[in-house]
C-alpha cells in the first residue's frame, strides 16, 4: 500500500497541450465508458482523423485516471517505435518498468516479453495506453487479450484505424469528432492572440478561418492542406509559377489548389505572387507545430535546432539565417529524412558534404554549398529546381536530369 501511494504522489503528469481547449468535454465522455469502478477488463479504442486530437485526449485522460489504478503507463509513438531496430522489446520494457518498477528487468526477445507482461500482470488492475497503433501485431504483441490482465484493468488504444481496433475485438470505441465552432475559434485565439477571444479588429478574418476549418486545423483535402502548409511555411510573397514547378507531381497539379486556397481566402495572388494574410500564416505554423511536442517529428521544420533531429515525417526545412553562421551536420544527417521533399537554405554554412540526400526532393535551394560532390540515394529522382550558386559542385551523382531555373 505504501509502495503504491508513493508511486502516485512521484507520477509525473503528461505535458497535454498549451491550449487545452474543449478537454474536458472529451474526459466527461470517456469517463463513462472507462468507469474504473467496474471489475471487468475492457479494451477502449479512441479513433478519428489525423490531427483531430487523440493523442492530447489521451494523455488529459491518463492524468486524470492514472490514480484511480494500482500501476499505469502510457506508451508513446507506438507506429514509430515498432518501425525500430529492438523497437516491440524497447516497447515492453518501458511498459514493464512503469508498472514494475524494476529497472533491471530485461525481456530480451518479445515472446519473453509477451510471457513476462502476461505472468507479473494477470493479477494487477492497471491502466495502459497506446498510442498511435496501426499494425495488428503491436496490440498482439503488447496487450494480447483480457485475461493477460487483472480484473478492473483498462487498454485504452489510439489510431486512425477504426477497423483495427473491431478486427483486436475492442467494442468500446470513442470517435473524436471536430471541435464546434465556439471552441475552434478559441482555440485559434489563444494561438494567435495569446487570449481567450480574437482581437476585434480581427474578429471576422478569425471567424473566417474557423468556418473553413469544420473543427480541424483546416478542413482541406490531405494536398490542399500539404499545399497550405508549404505556402504557410515556405512560400510567402514567392512567385506562383516558382511554386508551381517546385511542388507538382504526377500525383498533384498545384495550379487547382492554389485556385482552391484563393477561392477560400486562404492566400491571395498579387503580380504572380502568393501572399497570405499574417493571421493565416501563423494559424498554418501552429496546425505544423501541433503535429508532434517533438519538433523533429512535425512535417516542416524552419529553426536550425531542430534539423538535427528530423525524422521520416519530415517533408520541408527552410533555413535562413540573418547572418552567416556554420551548421553542424554530419555527412548522413539527412539519412532518416525519407520523405524530404523540400531544402532552402540561406546564410548557411555547411560543416561537412552531404552524402546522402532523399530521392523525394523536389526543391534544393542551398547557395554558397562548397564542396565538390552532392549525393543522392540510388533509385529514380524527383528534383524539379536545383538552385546553388556560388557553389564548389565539381559533379553530381549520375542517373537523373536537372533543369537549372533561377526565381
Amino acid at each position: 500500500i505504501v509502495e503504491a501511494a508513493l508511486s502516485k504522489l512521484n507520477r509525473t503528469l503528461l505535458h497535454v497541450a498549451k491550449y487545452p481547449v474543449g478537454i474536458e468535454s472529451h474526459l466527461h465522455e470517456l469517463a463513462s465508458l472507462i468507469n474504473a469502478g467496474e471489475k471487468d477488463v475492457r479494451f477502449i479504442g479512441i479513433h478519428g482523423l489525423r490531427g483531430i486530437g487523440k493523442t492530447t485526449i489521451a494523455k488529459a485522460a491518463f492524468n486524470s485516471f492514472a490514480d484511480e489504478f494500482e500501476v499505469s503507463s502510457f506508451l508513446a509513438d507506438v507506429r514509430e517505435t515498432t518501425k525500430q531496430h529492438f523497437g516491440f522489446v524497447q516497447l515492453q520494457e518501458v511498459f514493464l518498468f512503469d508498472m514494475l518498477g524494476d529497472k533491471n528487468l530485461k525481456v530480451g526477445n518479445i515472446q519473453r516479453g509477451i510471457n513476462i507482461i502476461k505472468e507479473r500482470l494477470c493479477n494487477k488492475r492497471v491502466l495502459l495506453f497506446l498510442d498511435d497503433v496501426d499494425e495488428l501485431d503491436q496490440l498482439d504483441t503488447l496487450v494480447g487479450g483480457h485475461e493477460w490482465f487483472g480484473l478492473g484493468s483498462r487498454i485504452i488504444i489510439t489510431t486512425r484505424n477504426k477497423h483495427l481496433l473491431a478486427t483486436h475485438g475492442v467494442n468500446l470505441k470513442y470517435e473524436v469528432r471536430g471541435m464546434d465552432h465556439e471552441r475552434a475559434l478559441e482555440l485559434l485565439s489563444w494561438n494567435a492572440f495569446k487570449r481567450e477571444k480574437p482581437i476585434e479588429n480581427y474578429l471576422a478574418l478569425s471567424d473566417r478561418v474557423v468556418c473553413y476549418a469544420d473543427g480541424l486545423p483546416l478542413a482541406l483535402v490531405d494536398n490542399e492542406k500539404s499545399l497550405f502548409l508549404d505556402i504557410a511555411c515556405f512560400f510567402v510573397g514567392e512567385d506562383k509559377d516558382y511554386v508551381i514547378k517546385v511542388l507538382g507531381s504526377s500525383n498533384f497539379c498545384p495550379i487547382i489548389g492554389i485556385k482552391v486556397l484563393t477561392d477560400m481566402s486562404l492566400i491571395n495572388v498579387e503580380s504572380n505572387r502568393l501572399g497570405m494574410h499574417q493571421l493565416i500564416e501563423e494559424v498554418g505554423k501552429e496546425v505544423v507545430c501541433q503535429e508532434s511536442p517533438k519538433a523533429g517529428k512535425c512535417s516542416r521544420l524552419w529553426s536550425s535546432d531542430d534539423i538535427f533531429h528530423g525524422t521520416n515525417t519530415l517533408e520541408g526545412i527552410m533555413l535562413k539565417l540573418p547572418q552567416q553562421r556554420t551548421l553542424y551536420l554530419n555527412a548522413t544527417s539527412f539519412l532518416k529524412m525519407k520523405r524530404l521533399r523540400l531544402l532552402i537554405f540561406a546564410n548557411v554554412v555547411l560543416s561537412g558534404a552531404i552524402e546522402y540526400l532523399p530521392n523525394e526532393l523536389r526543391l534544393i535551394d542551398v547557395p554558397g554549398y562548397q564542396f565538390p560532390t552532392l549525393s543522392f540515394n540510388s533509385g529514380p529522382k524527383q528534383l524539379a529546381i536545383l538552385n546553388m550558386p556560388y557553389s564548389h559542385i565539381h559533379q553530381l551523382d549520375k542517373g537523373f536530369k536537372v533543369q537549372l531555373l533561377s526565381k
